[in-house]
């Protein structure tokens, strides 16, 4: 493999990874706007997500809704 092809290889699995990061944190939001809609507290939403209530109400803030 030449040189190009590993840097090109790299650049690939880095923005694969980069996707899948994006990913994650896009259902987890979607978790928490959902649950929260429905009456959840945030220490329970913490709990299922496992995420810290900090972050969860980081989020909630991003999110407009709190």
């Amino acid at each position: 493999m030449t040189t190009y092809e590993q840097i090109l290889h790299r650049g690939e699995l880095k923005g694969e990874l980069k996707g899948k990061v994006e990913g994650k944190i896009e259902k987890e939001n979607l978790v928490i706007s959902n649950a929260f809609a429905n009456g959840f507290s945030i220490e329970t939403i913490a709990m299922l997500t496992e995420l810290s209530q900090e972050e969860v109400q980081k989020r909630l803030n991003a999110l407009g809704l709190t």
